[in-house]
């Protein structure tokens, strides 16, 4: 029997070696915001502003996304522990809006910051087409034609279409760079940056001219494409619409010591211009397939083409594309029979100033392209 007893006492013994021990409990993980301070009632801020939040977050299991809604912030491999990064908010309508930061860890558990931001009358971003604040996500190389090479971003946008958007430069004629910061300090929005000089120093220059085509991947509403001005061809006029295009543009001329403001409105013969209003920019609404594609396409044809100038540099204003483009009408829609009508409208091209100057490191900013009713 006692034999018996000590071997019962070993079987049990072993057994309770054999047990795991149960995993510790890790610890919910945890988020705050680092910046900016806070008000008891919020934060106020104007259409049109963005504000930089600078995130905290930690997770003992292990970090896995950080979102805003369905936005998608950061994604994390599941290692790492704790992290600060910073998310560009930007405030398109006025009213309240409650954004609620969520972080989640390895383990699936949440946590959630919630911050309610007031926002008053401000610049009217109507329907955001591009804030232009986006950070590229993907590049490739893309050939039109042997002698038309570029080069494709695929970037971030924020606004009323889509979530993405492409870039890209006609025979690389100018330089793109994304996320800048903004020249003015006092808003923190990212926007865009051309410079007027070759990417490809092998290539012919074309005297300054330079086609930024931008592919929003799908159609705008073909009922918000015929309320913009339109051209009648019959009466050589701009029929004016109940919405109208709008970018902010920024024209920094202080970079280049040959091209100050003064000689820019000095020039004469700019085709198609008058140099003295200012920095012309012109716009055109289209479809990505030809105008993107097709060697050729992006001088071809288009639903329709405006224009409108920089009237004072190194400051942010307001471009409204309400007067048609007269020297590109023959391109246009109900003139040319290859042009795209309104219901297949998914790419906007941009040229600045074509043909100024062949090169320069003046810098010209967008942000915020956009569709708004008129006043």
């Amino acid at each position: 029997m006692l034999l018996a007893a000590i071997s019962l006492i070993f079987v049990t013994s072993c057994k309770d070696d054999d047990k795991e021990e149960p995993a510790p409990e890790l610890a919910k993980p945890t988020i705050g915001v680092v910046s900016p301070t806070i008000p008891a009632g919020g934060i106020v801020t104007e259409a049109g502003s963005t504000i930089t939040f600078t995130l905290g977050v930690a997770a003992e299991a292990g970090l896995s996304t950080l979102s805003l809604g369905e936005t998608n912030i950061k994604t994390y491999a599941g290692t790492e522990l704790s992290d600060t990064t910073t998310y560009d908010y930007l405030a398109k309508e006025v009213g309240t809006e409650n954004l609620s930061f969520v972080v989640e860890d390895a383990q699936g558990d949440t946590a959630v910051v919630t911050v309610t931001v007031t926002i008053e009358e401000g610049i009217d971003l109507g329907y955001l087409l591009i804030d232009f604040a986006g950070s590229v996500s993907a590049t490739e190389d893309k050939t039109v034609a042997d002698w038309d090479i570029r080069t494709l971003y695929t970037f971030g946008v924020t606004g009323s279409f889509g979530s993405s958007a492409t870039g890209e430069v006609v025979n690389q004629q100018s330089k793109l760079f994304f996320a800048q910061t903004n020249p003015d300090a006092s808003d923190n929005a990212k926007v865009i940056k051309i410079v007027g000089e070759l990417a490809d120093t092998s290539v012919d220059n074309w005297g300054g001219w330079s086609h930024v085509i931008f592919g929003l991947g799908t159609a705008i509403p073909e009922d918000t494409i015929t309320q913009l001005p339109a051209w009648d061809n019959a009466g050589s006029v701009t029929v004016p619409g109940t919405k109208v295009i709008q970018i902010d543009a920024y024209y920094d001329a202080t970079v280049d010591a040959n091209f100050t403001w003064g000689s820019l409105l000095a020039l004469t013969g700019v085709w198609n211009a008058d140099a003295t209003l200012g920095y012309k920019i012109d716009l055109c609404i289209a479809s990505y397939d030809p105008m993107g594609v097709v060697d050729g396409g992006h001088d071809g044809a288009m639903y329709v083409g405006y224009t409108a100038y920089i009237g004072e540099p190194n400051k942010w204003v307001t471009l409204t594309f309400d007067a048609v483009d007269v020297g590109r009408t023959a391109h246009m829609f109900g003139v040319d029979a290859n042009s795209p009508g309104p219901d297949a409208i998914d790419c906007v091209k941009i040229i600045p100033a074509g043909g100024y100057k062949a090169s320069t490191s003046n810098a010209l900013y967008f942000k915020n392209l956009r569709i708004v009713d008129v006043e």
